[in-house]
Parts: C-alpha cells; sequence; structure tokens
C-alpha cells in the first residue's frame, strides 16, 4: 500500500469525509451559509445541485453536522420510491414501534414523532441523495408529509440533492408545493485550479503527507486540466497515481506518470504544461 512507501499516516483521499477533515474553500463556505440561514425555517426545501461527484453529499453533511444542538437526520440515498413507499420508509428510519396498518393513522405517528422531536430541540432533516431518481410522486409525498400546518405541526426540513436538472423538475405542476416552499438554491461548481491545488494540500495534510513536496510544481495545473476540478474524478486518479508511483519506488511523481496513469486508465488527456524554469542564483 502507497501510505507506507510515502510515510502518510492514511490515504489523502477518503470515501466520505465529515467534520473537520472537510475542505471549506470559499465556494463551500458560501453555499453552508446560505443553507444555514435557510434552516431558520422549520419546514424549508433546500435545493442543492451539481454534477456527480462535485461535493454535494459532503458539504450538506458538513452543514448538517455543524448545526447547534442535537440533530436527527433521514437519508433517502439513490432510489426509486412509490408514493405509498415513502411514509413506510420514513418510520423505519424513525424506529417507529408499533406501526399501524391504515395510511391515515400513519400519517399520524409520523406527524408526532417529528413534533415530539421538535418539542425537544432536535433539528429534524430529511436528506434526499438523488432527487431527480426518486420520482416526482415520491417528491410529492415528501412534501406533504414534512409540510407545517400552520398550527400544531411545524414540519420538517428537506434538503433535495441532484444534478441541474432537479429545477426543472420542480417547475412540474405537481411539485408546486415543493417549489413554494424552497428557500435556498445552491449549485455546486467545479472547484478552480487554485481551489484543487488546496483541497489536495488539505488531503495531503491530514494524512501526514506534503503535497508540494512529493508532486511538481505544475502538477495543480495539469491535474486541474484532465479532471475538470471535479473533486471525486482527482480522488480517483490521484489514488491510482499514488499506487502506481509506489509500485515503481519512486519518492516523487512527475507530471508524465500521471499523464500515462490518466491516459491508460482512465481516458483521460491533456496538454502537458512547460516545466518550471529552474531558479537563477546571483
Amino acid at each position: 500500500m502507497y501510505e507506507q512507501h510515502f510515510g502518510l499516516t492514511s490515504r489523502p483521499f477518503k470515501a466520505v469525509s465529515t467534520g473537520a477533515d472537510v475542505f471549506v474553500g470559499p465556494q463551500t463556505a458560501k453555499i453552508m451559509q446560505a443553507i444555514k440561514l435557510a434552516m431558520t425555517t422549520s419546514d424549508a426545501v433546500i435545493t442543492v445541485m451539481g454534477p456527480a461527484g462535485i461535493g454535494k453529499s459532503t458539504i450538506v453533511g458538513r452543514t448538517l453536522s455543524g448545526l447547534d444542538g442535537q440533530k436527527l437526520t433521514v437519508r433517502i440515498a439513490r432510489m426509486k420510491l412509490a408514493h405509498d413507499e415513502v411514509l413506510d420508509f420514513l418510520l423505519e428510519e424513525f424506529q417507529a414501534a408499533n406501526i399501524p396498518a391504515s395510511t391515515i393513522r400513519k400519517v399520524a405517528l409520523f406527524r408526532e414523532l417529528v413534533a415530539d422531536r421538535t418539542a425537544a430541540g432536535i433539528h429534524v432533516s430529511i436528506v434526499v441523495e438523488d432527487a431527480t431518481r426518486i420520482g416526482e410522486d415520491a417528491l410529492a409525498e415528501l412534501e406533504a408529509l414534512t409540510s407545517s400546518d400552520g398550527v400544531e405541526y411545524s414540519g420538517a426540513m428537506l434538503v433535495l440533492m441532484g444534478d441541474e436538472s432537479l429545477r426543472d423538475q420542480l417547475d412540474s405542476s405537481a411539485l408546486v408545493r415543493l417549489k413554494q416552499r424552497v428557500r435556498a438554491y445552491q449549485f455546486v461548481n467545479p472547484l478552480s485550479a487554485p481551489e484543487l491545488g488546496a483541497y489536495m494540500k488539505h488531503c495531503f495534510r491530514l494524512a501526514g503527507g506534503d503535497y508540494g513536496n512529493l508532486f511538481d510544481a505544475t502538477a495543480t495545473e495539469y491535474i486541474h486540466a484532465l479532471t475538470g476540478g471535479n473533486p471525486r474524478t482527482t480522488n480517483n486518479l490521484l489514488e491510482a497515481v499514488l499506487n502506481a508511483a509506489a509500485t515503481r519506488s519512486l519518492s516523487n511523481i512527475e507530471n508524465s506518470l500521471i499523464a500515462d496513469i490518466a491516459g491508460n486508465d482512465f481516458g483521460m488527456s491533456a496538454d502537458l504544461p512547460a516545466e518550471a524554469e529552474p531558479e537563477v542564483s546571483e
């Protein structure tokens, strides 16, 4: 394993980053702040959009974990649900006991579970990992179950994630009420080259290493050209590069190795940057 070869305490690029391990650049900080402001409404709907691998789940998770007080977050993974499956799924996630057979009583039980937790000062959030996949009927059902009645039931927050087609999906006549509850539309863009460099330095620092000592001075520019600033794509590429470098007993990673792995293993290509001019001492 390359960790031992490069003297690292762990792998720099984790499948899931949480808490202080999450890289918070200018864009991430801005999105997190917008989400927190939107969450001041008890039944707010928040949309976080962007291409796959861009870090939507990481940003949402970091934001929710930073909220004051106790939290209950129900995550609906990438799945499609029929409208009559949504309520059963939520009751199971709430670990409800003695679930009744009647739909009306199930709805009452769910609202009671949410209300009890809200009264205890617990933030209740339902996070849909892929709102474009779950289905229009399921989204409409989630809206109905989490909407405040303005009297006794204050509802629950919904966080919807997906690609940019999610905005068009919310224009559906069946989702008018859901769209009216949206308090924030946030779009996660790919990292710029400087942001990507800071991200990689952050990851290596957490792993007990130094990105600058391991890679060429122009590596960030080149990696950005290959991956487009997508964190997941960058992670996968560098994991493969690090493994290859360790296998070849290399102590430093040159752009030529990155080009080799990117082309042969991932089908990526970009022009190699010009080599940095050596410093001339006076």
